[in-house]
Formats: C-alpha cells, structure tokens, sequence
C-alpha cells in the first residue's frame, strides 16, 4: 500500500514540473509600435523597451511653444486615415475626449493652479513616453497604431487643457515683455524731456540779461 502511494506521487508531479520547465525560458517580448497607453490618470505602468528618437527636450521653452501650436485632432485624422481603425473605435475617443474635457472643467474650478501644473505633469509623461512625439510625427523612429482608445481620448482632452493654459503662459510673457519695453522707452524720453527742461531756462536767463542793460542805458542817458 505504501510502496503504491509513493509510485504515484511522480505522476501526479510531473505535469506541473513540465509546466514550469515550459515556462521558465519564456520568450522575449517583441517590439511593438508606440500605441496611445500613456494616459493621463493610468492607473497601470505599461513598460516598453522603446526609446524616443528625438532632440527635444520637454522642459525646453521652445518645445512648449511648439507643442502649442500643433493641433491634437487633425494628427489624430492623418492617423485614422493610415491605419484601418473601426468606426465605433474611432467614435469612443471623440465621446470619451467630450466628457473628460468637461469633467477637467469642473475640476479646475476647485484649484486652478494646481490643477494646471497636474497638468503639465500629465503631459510630461506623454511627451517622455512617447505618444505625443509620436503623434505629432517628432519621433525619428516609426510611427504608431492606436490600442487604447478610451485613453486617447482622455489624454486628447488633458492636452487640450493644458495648451489651452499654457498658451495664455506666453500671451502674458509676450504682453509683459512688451510692456517692460515699452516702459523703458518712455523711462528714456522722459529723461530726455527733463535734460531738456533743465537747460532751457539758463539759456533764456543769458536772453533776458542784454535787454535789461540797455533800458538802463536808455534812461541814464
């Protein structure tokens, strides 16, 4: 009886040793193109081995003022019209653009400003991960296939708001600068001005002094 329970404890190990000497060795992962998985409030990591190929950096000014310039929707259509995306798919995201946005606006009223450097932040890891210079065709590597498309659209919207923001960052840099120039100018014509003012009245002094001596002359005489 003893010798026969332990005849049979191999057999009942044995697939679970194959299992795990299948498994052990797994394949590598496969390069896959760049797909919209960045999301704005993803709750799960997606890890690729994919390096961005470009020569921008984020923190750099006049990325984010080309960043602003570039219109998130009309990339997405270039992207729809290359790759072959099913209607309901590509109708997700716009719904899914449409009701993040408003949700974004109600959030903002609480605490713009920090709501606006979350942002920032949101949009930060799409740029370093890849889906924003990949959409906007900055990634000298390849281009990429839409997977996520509930989180395109989120992303889409935490976007638009954050361009939406910054843009009136730099209307105001732009309008404090020209104010800044403007004043300077004025600061130097008033000094001008006032050099000017300054001499005048000795030079009208060294006027009036011959007319007084001679109506002296005139009643001496």
């Amino acid at each position: 009886m003893f010798i026969g329970w332990l005849t049979c404890i191999p057999a009942v190990l044995l697939p679970h040793s194959l299992c795990r000497s299948t498994t052990a060795n797994a394949p590598a992962n496969r390069q896959m193109p760049i797909a919209s998985v960045v999301r704005g409030k993803a709750r799960k990591k997606t890890k690729t081995n994919y390096t961005v190929k470009t020569n921008l950096n984020f923190e750099n000014d006049e990325t984010k003022k080309l960043l602003c310039k570039l219109d998130f929707g009309y990339f997405l259509r270039q992207n729809f019209e290359e790759e072959n995306y099913n209607q309901v798919d590509i109708d997700t995201i716009y719904e899914v653009f449409k009701t993040t946005t408003e949700q974004i606006k109600e959030k903002a009223k609480k605490d713009s400003a920090q709501f606006n450097l979350y942002c920032e932040s949101q949009v930060r890891k799409m740029f370093t991960g890849g889906l924003l210079t990949s959409t906007f065709g900055l990634d000298e590597g390849r281009g990429y296939t839409i997977f996520d498309f509930k989180g395109t659209g989120e992303n889409w919207a935490y976007f638009y708001h954050w361009q939406k923001y910054h843009k009136r960052k730099v209307t105001l840099n732009k309008v404090w600068d020209i104010t800044i120039k403007v004043g300077s100018v004025l600061a130097i014509v008033l000094t001008i001005i006032k050099l000017v003012e300054t001499f005048q009245p000795n030079t009208d002094k060294q006027n009036e002094k011959p007319m007084i001596i001679k109506s002296q002359t005139t009643i001496m005489k």
